[in-house]
C-alpha cells in the first residue's frame, strides 16, 4: 500500500462520526439496543430492526451524496434524517406500499456506492473510490468478526472459570454479535471510508490488494468467463438447431454467469490495456459475448412465466437481465462508460422495483390473480364478472394445475386472495380450492431420445402402404417440407402430413408419448398412426427426440421419419 493511501483515508476519522455520519452512528447503536433489550425474537422487534437497518443504509447514502455535491453539513444532516425516516417508514408499512425487502436492501447498498457519482465524473476516479470502499468493508467486517469472537471467548472463559449465571449465559453471544455487527463494525466502516475526491488509478498499481485482485481476475475469472461464454454460445446453437429448450436450471446458470461476467469486467478495468492478452480480449468483446446468454435467459424466463407465472425471484431475474442488456448496450458506445453507469442504473432500477403496484410484490400479485381468473373463466366459473361458487368443480389440466397451485400459494402467502374476487369479502382458501379439481403431475421423463434401425422396408402391418420418402424435422413451427407428394410440417403439438388432394393427417405428440415407457423404447413395432385427419398416412420413426416442458406437455426436438401412404390414396 502506498503512502498516500496508508496515511490518508485508511486512518480512523472519528470526527466524521460526530458530524457527517452522526445519524448513522445513532441508528447503529439503536439497532444494537433493540437486540439488547429484548427477551424474545418477536415480529415487532424484527420489524423495528429491519427498519433501522434500512434507515442506516439510506442515511449513509444521503451523507455521501451531500458530500459529493459539496453541500453544507446542515443540509447533509437534514437529508440523512429525511431519507432515513422515509426508509424506516417504508419498511414499517411494507404491506401497504408492497415493499419487497431483499430488493430494497440491495438498492440501498448499491445507492451507497453510487452516491459520489455527481463528483467523480471520470471512470478512473470512481473505480479507485469503489476499490477503497471494498477494502474498508473487508476491514470493518474483520474488525466486527474479531471483536465479537473475542468477546464471546472472554465470556465463555469467565463462565468456565467462575460461572456467570443463566441469564448472562443465554445472552452474551447474541449481544456480542449485535454490539460488533450493528454498532462497532458499521462505525468503523464509516470512519475509514475514503473521502469523495478524485483519485489516480495508477497510484495504487503496486498495492497488495490491487495485485491480488488482478491475479484473481486474470488467472481465474477471465478464463472462466471466456470458456463459459463459449459453452453458452454452443448451447444456444444447439437450442436454435433443435428449436426446443431442454429441462434444466438454465435461468440460474445464465443469471449467475451474467453477474460473474459483469463483476469480472469491472474488476479488470485497471488492466484493460496493459493486462494479459486474455484480459484485453475480454474487455474488447464482452458486450458481444452477452448476446447468447441473454437470449437463453429470456427463453428460460418465458417458459417459467408461462408455466408458473410471475414471482419476485423471476421479477428480479427479468430486472437483472434488463440491467445486463442495458450495460452491454451502453458499452457499445465506450467500454469505460459501464464503470459509472452500472451502479447508477442498478440503484435506480432496484429501488423503483422494490415497492408499489409495479414492483416485485405488486406485479407478482396482479399477475397471479389474473392467472387464476383466466383459469376460472376458461372453465365457465366466472359469470357476469363474478365467481360462480355454486358451480360444479372444474377438472384442470396438468398445465393449469401447475399454474393454479403456484398462483394460489403466492396469493395466500401475501394475504391477497381478495384480488381474485374484489366483489366479495367471503373468499377463503378452502372456498377457492373447492372450485377446481387438480390433476397430479405425471411421472413422465423430462427428456428422451429414441432411435430404431430400419432397412427402408415397411413392417408387416404396413403391407398395403408404399414409401413416400424420408424427412428430417427440427423443432416446431418451421416451414413445411415437400417430400414426394406430401407436405410435412411440425407444430408445438403435432406432426402434420398432407397428401395432395387429401385432408392433413395429424400425429399428436401427446399420443406418441403415451406409446413410450420410461426407458424411451416403444412396446413392439413403433409405427405412428394419425391421431386425427386422413388415416391413409403412417410414419415410421428412425430418430425421435422429445422434451417435456414444465407444464408436462411434450415438445419436439430432432425428428427423422419415413412417410408411408396407403395404396390407392
Amino acid at each position: 500500500m502506498n503512502e498516500s493511501q496508508s496515511t490518508g483515508w485508511l486512518s480512523l476519522d472519528v470526527g466524521r462520526l460526530r458530524t457527517w455520519f452522526a445519524p448513522s452512528v445513532v441508528l447503529g447503536i439503536a439497532a444494537a439496543g433493540v437486540v439488547f433489550f429484548g427477551t424474545s425474537a418477536s415480529d415487532t422487534r424484527i420489524h423495528i430492526l429491519a427498519a433501522l437497518i434500512a434507515a442506516w443504509l439510506t442515511a449513509s447514502a444521503a451523507s455521501l451524496f451531500a458530500q459529493a455535491l459539496r453541500q453544507p453539513l446542515t443540509i447533509g444532516l437534514l437529508a440523512q434524517l429525511a431519507g432515513g425516516g422515509l426508509a424506516a417508514a417504508g419498511v414499517w408499512f411494507d404491506d401497504t406500499v408492497r415493499l419487497y425487502l431483499p430488493l430494497f436492501y440491495a438498492a440501498l447498498v448499491i445507492a451507497c456506492l453510487a452516491a459520489p457519482l455527481p463528483l467523480l465524473r471520470d471512470a478512473d476516479s470512481y473505480w479507485v473510490w469503489c476499490e477503497k470502499v471494498a477494502l474498508a468493508t473487508l476491514l470493518a467486517g474483520a474488525t466486527a468478526g474479531a471483536g465479537a469472537l473475542a468477546m464471546i471467548a472472554t465470556f465463555w472463559s469467565a463462565d468456565q472459570l467462575f460461572g456467570i449465571g443463566d441469564w448472562l449465559r443465554k445472552r452474551y453471544a447474541i449481544d456480542a454479535l449485535a454490539t460488533f455487527f450493528l454498532a462497532v463494525g458499521p462505525a468503523v466502516f464509516l470512519a475509514i471510508l475514503p473521502p469523495t475526491e478524485k483519485g489516480d488509478i495508477g497510484a495504487g498499481a503496486r498495492d497488495f490488494v490491487r495485485r491480488a485482485a488482478m491475479i484473481l481476475s486474470a488467472w481465474a475469472l477471465t478464463p472462466f468467463v471466456l470458456i463459459y461464454s463459449a459453452l453458452l454460445w454452443a448451447y444456444a446453437g444447439k437450442i436454435a438447431f433443435e428449436r426446443a429448450l431442454p429441462y434444466g436450471q438454465i435461468g440460474w446458470m445464465v443469471g449467475l454467469f451474467g453477474l460473474t461476467s459483469l463483476g469480472t469486467v469491472l474488476l479488470i478495468y485497471p488492466q484493460r490495456a496493459s493486462g494479459p492478452a486474455r484480459v484485453r480480449l475480454l474487455w474488447r468483446i464482452w458486450p458481444f459475448l452477452a448476446i447468447a446468454p441473454l437470449a437463453l435467459l429470456a427463453f428460460a424466463l418465458r417458459a417459467r412465466l408461462e408455466s408458473y407465472g410471475l414471482t419476485p425471484p423471476r421479477y428480479i431475474a427479468i430486472l437483472l437481465a434488463a440491467l445486463c442488456a442495458a450495460c452491454a448496450l451502453v458499452a457499445y458506445g465506450g467500454r469505460e462508460r459501464i464503470v459509472r453507469f452500472a451502479p447508477a442504473a442498478a440503484a435506480l432500477a432496484l429501488l423503483v422495483a422494490s415497492f408499489g403496484p409495479w414492483g416485485a410484490r405488486g406485479a407478482s400479485s396482479a399477475w397471479q390473480a389474473a392467472s387464476l381468473r383466466t383459469i376460472l373463466a376458461a372453465h365457465g366459473l366466472i359469470r357476469d364478472g363474478r365467481i360462480a361458487f355454486d358451480a360444479p368443480a372444474a377438472q384442470l389440466t396438468e398445465g393449469e394445475s401447475g399454474r393454479w397451485k403456484a398462483a394460489r400459494a403466492w396469493l395466500v402467502s401475501q394475504k391477497e386472495l381478495r384480488r381474485i374476487a374484489p366483489d366479495t369479502n367471503e373468499l377463503t382458501e378452502n372456498k377457492l380450492t373447492g372450485l377446481v379439481r387438480l390433476r397430479q403431475k405425471s411421472a413422465e421423463r423430462r427428456h428422451f431420445h429414441f432411435s430404431q434401425p430400419t432397412d427402408w422396408t415397411a413392417p408387416s402391418d404396413l403391407a398395403r402402404f408404399v414409401l413416400v420418402g424420408a424427412v428430417t424435422l427440427t423443432g416446431a413451427d418451421g416451414p413445411p417440407k415437400k417430400v414426394g407428394g406430401a407436405a410435412v410440417s411440425v407444430s408445438k403439438t403435432a406432426i402434420s402430413v398432407t397428401l395432395e388432394g387429401r385432408a392433413p393427417a395429424l400425429f399428436e405428440f401427446e399420443r406418441i408419448a403415451q406409446q413410450l415407457d420410461n426407458s424411451g423404447k416403444p412396446p413392439g413395432s413403433f409405427v405412428l398412426r394419425a391421431t386425427t385427419g386422413h388415416d391413409g398416412v403412417a410414419l415410421l420413426p428412425e430418430t425421435l427426440t422429445m422434451t417435456y416442458q414444465a407444464d408436462g406437455s411434450p415438445r419436439p426436438g430432432w425428428i427423422r421419419v419415413q412417410i408411408f401412404a396407403r395404396q390407392g390414396d
